[in-house]
């Protein structure tokens, strides 16, 4: 009996002290997410972003209007240039890249050229949970986006999205693949040149 009090304070214990370091861990994300906000002079002070950031580089390249909610765990990469529009909301595990390696370049499979292309995400649009934006995308006003999408390219304005089965875009240059093969030209770790 005395052992099963035990356990209960215990349980009860560690649940009070879990919960603190919960709430003292919200605080500092929000902490964070508002001084992240404030250091943008292209961003609305009203953007929300709902929990944790795993990482928004090129915020000053950034453009977002006011009421825009962007959810936790989000990964941007807006070095290329990134717009969202006024209204939007985005769910969680949302990931936008507005700039790629170049493929076509000296090394196999890429090579450490950044290849920037803008992402404009317009206004009035909901974007579900684990959705990927690729780089060059426009999705227009009032768009909703499917959980679990990658987008890529053009979405005209009002269109509720999914991802159906995929699809080839392209092939890459045969030629040049085979002659950079032969030559044993491959890339490390973002695309730079292997060190012998």
């Amino acid at each position: 009996m005395l052992k099963e009090i035990a356990r209960y304070f215990a349980r009860r214990i560690g649940a009070f002290f879990y919960k603190l370091v919960e709430q003292g861990e919200k605080h500092v994300i929000a902490k964070e997410n508002r001084k992240l906000i404030q250091s943008s002079k292209n961003c609305s002070p009203d953007l929300r972003i709902n929990g944790r950031v795993k990482k928004f580089s090129g915020f000053e390249n950034a453009v977002i209007e006011k009421n825009v909610h962007i959810g936790d765990n989000v990964h941007i990469r807006a070095e290329g240039g990134l717009f969202i529009g006024e209204n939007t909301h985005i769910s969680r595990n949302f990931v936008c890249y507005t700039m790629n390696h170049d493929y076509e370049g000296k090394r196999l499979p890429i090579d450490d050229n950044d290849v920037h292309k803008p992402v404009h995400i317009g206004k009035n649009v909901w974007i579900g949970m684990n959705v990927v934006v690729a780089p060059g995308t426009t999705i227009e006003d009032g768009v909703i986006v499917g959980a679990g999408c990658t987008v890529a390219g053009h979405v005209p304005a009002l269109s509720i999205i999914g991802n159906p089965k995929y699809r080839t875009l392209k092939m890459r240059d045969e030629e040049h693949y085979n002659r950079l093969e032969r030559e044993e030209k491959y890339g490390g770790i973002s695309g730079r040149p292997v060190e012998d």
